[in-house]
């Protein structure tokens, strides 16, 4: 990648799991897909090509055995820009210390600039540490000896941060860019956050104003201006993600159980936002996806 890649400075203490992670193949007709974290999000492809459109209009743009790295509470639009597009994401969060702690329980901290897009060649460790994460699989989906020893996957990720960070410490490019120059609201970022851990709640806007202490009016406007979506579509559109998920992974449910596994409050309303969305009924993308060559 080129020297006008942003960078970041890289968080300072503890590197801890945050506990998501997966492999993600995107559907054909998906629209943009709004990422905002409130920990380190690092996405490998593995295959296609992706584009991440940050929120003052630069882009991030990596295929196959390259990386992507969201910083926290820094939003971005991931689309497909070369179809087949299959990624993996691991999220990792970092516990404080205190001021007092020792120099090297803290971190490099400020000192890591990390690339918000580098490749395997630029990086090699952290795609040997990224592919041992990848082997322990997907969370809630661990069998065998990973599920009863679940610390691998911490320690796994932990290796990932330490080498992420050895990657950064080491680069000391001249002139690099600091960070995004727009973040999202922390807590815009903190509902997204909910959103995509739980769409299936019966999540209302009234609440989710209340939550974090804002007016109805006052979220809408931070909300649309950080995530360039209204609430209300964000709610339908972790949904449908979900439902997109479900139908793949439990071919024997039905379209009715799968609406409200995904928080929807009818079979029909379901059925008419999933064509609206991606051009094809519940039932037809499922049979198309199960055709389709491994």
């Amino acid at each position: 990648m080129g020297p006008a890649t942003p960078h970041a400075p890289l968080t300072a203490g503890i590197p801890t799991y945050g506990l998501r992670h997966g492999r993600y193949a995107w559907a054909a007709g998906t629209p943009p897909i709004l990422h905002a974290f409130r920990d380190w999000d690092i996405f490998w492809i593995t295959a296609g090509e992706a584009t991440w459109t940050l929120a003052d209009g630069r882009t991030l743009v990596a295929g196959r055995d390259q990386f992507v790295v969201l910083p926290p509470f820094v939003p971005a639009h991931v689309s497909e820009s070369r179809r087949g597009l299959t990624f993996w994401f691991c999220h990792i969060d970092f516990r404080r210390v205190p001021d007092d702690a020792p120099r090297d329980m803290r971190g490099p901290g400020v000192a890591a600039q990390v690339p918000l897009a580098f490749s395997r060649r630029d990086a090699p460790g952290v795609h040997r540490a990224y592919r041992a994460v990848a082997a322990l699989g997907q969370i809630g989906a661990l069998d065998g000896a990973n599920a009863r020893a679940p610390w691998r996957l911490e320690r796994a990720v932990i290796a990932l941060a330490a080498e992420l960070a050895l990657f950064a410490s080491a680069r000391r490019a001249p002139g690099a860019v600091a960070a995004p120059a727009r973040e999202i609201d922390p807590r815009v970022a903190a509902i997204c956050h909910r959103l995509e851990e739980s769409p299936e709640r019966a999540w209302r806007v009234g609440g989710l104003a209340a939550s974090v202490g804002l007016s109805v009016s006052r979220l809408n406007a931070l909300f649309h201006a950080g995530a360039g979506i209204s609430l209300k579509s964000a709610i339908v559109d972790a949904r449908l993600r979900r439902a997109q998920r479900l139908l793949l992974e439990r071919p024997e449910t039905s379209i009715r159980a799968i609406a409200e596994a995904s928080g929807f409050s009818s079979q029909h309303f379901f059925s008419r936002q999933f064509r609206g969305r991606f051009g094809i009924a519940p039932l037809a993308y499922r049979r198309r996806a199960a055709m389709a060559p491994g």
